[in-house]
């Protein structure tokens, strides 16, 4: 990775961590693409990229936190899955083929794109809101299965 470039992956990552954790999600899918095009492999480009968001994750929480925006009910259910989706991911790592795990990376992108892109805020909402279960469970899926996709490629 030339000087340049490693610039401007900082730059990038910090912008999207900045964005990011103002509005509580860390937007791993907006970085990785770029971090796997620079990378030196797909294995380190997820790995890094996986330390990136983990670090936005914590420095945003602790804001969240000291303001009072958290969903412990949310946290609970997407910390553990997130967990084990990263461990299923770092156990299959060895038994498929990378392209088949980039693909699986792409899927889960693409999916969480379409659902930003088709969330309307309900009219009159303020503050924290907790989601219904049918919502969390989607997000379950989503994290849990992101986790495990880049687990696999850093694994």
């Amino acid at each position: 990775m030339s000087g340049l470039e490693l610039i401007l992956v900082a730059v990038w990552s910090f912008i999207v961590s900045f964005f990011g954790g103002m509005v509580g999600m860390v937007l791993g899918n907006l970085r990785l693409p770029l971090v796997v095009l620079v990378g030196s492999s797909a294995a380190a480009a997820a790995g890094a990229n996986v330390a990136i968001s983990g670090a936005a994750a914590l420095t945003s929480a602790f804001a969240h936190w000291r303001g009072g925006r958290l969903s412990w009910r949310l946290f609970a259910w997407m910390a553990p899955t997130s967990l084990v989706g990263a461990i299923i991911g770092g156990l299959i790592a060895g038994v498929l083929p990378n392209r088949i795990l980039l693909g699986a990376i792409a899927v889960v992108v693409l999916y969480g794109a379409f659902e930003i892109a088709r969330f309307k805020r309900p009219e009159g909402a303020e503050g924290l809101s907790v989601p219904d279960d049918r919502k969390l469970l989607a997000a379950i899926l989503v994290i849990s299965g992101s986790a495990m996709a880049i687990q696999a490629i850093a694994g």
